[in-house]
């Protein structure tokens, strides 16, 4: 049976939210709170999927923390959210993204994840974490478009 976890910062919702979780399925659903930065890692390890279900989020840190830990993701059908998994990459997509709008869309999602949906996708997570995130790959963005914009002044940048 699935464990739901649900993590983040303690807000003015939490306490509602524990209540809710308590009175649906109290042996299901774990919520942490305010976890150290430090045990981050150990968190993600202990993951099947994230599901990030917000329906817009400009480059969530969770999203990037999940794919370096090779944990694939299940987001809001977005372009930006869907180049963060890298949905049309050759590697495949490091998870997938799904209209979160559509109610009962997730669960009919999560009713039919299997080993052998997760396997590929994580891996592939973790690639394209490599790929497009690392802090190396995108220091050399950087310069690259410094470069671009000191060897053409008054030319927009591309």
């Amino acid at each position: 049976r699935p464990l739901l976890l649900i993590a983040g910062a303690r807000t003015d919702e939490t306490e509602d939210l524990q209540a809710l979780a308590r009175q649906a399925a109290p042996e299901r659903i774990r919520l942490l709170c305010d976890v150290p930065r430090e045990r981050m890692p150990d968190l993600y390890r202990a993951l099947d999927l994230q599901v990030l279900p917000s329906l817009f989020e400009m480059l969530p840190i969770a999203v990037l923390e999940a794919l370096a830990s090779g944990v694939p993701v299940a987001v809001h059908r977005h372009p930006v959210l869907q180049w963060m998994i890298g949905e049309h990459e050759p590697g495949g997509p490091g998870g997938i993204a799904l209209d979160l709008s559509a109610p009962g869309r997730l669960r009919a999602f999560l009713d039919t994840v299997s080993a052998d949906w997760l396997a590929p996708r994580a891996r592939a997570a973790r690639q394209r974490a490599q790929a497009v995130f690392a802090k190396a790959v995108v220091v050399e963005r950087y310069v690259e478009y410094y470069r671009r914009v000191l060897e053409n002044p008054g030319e927009p940048p591309r």
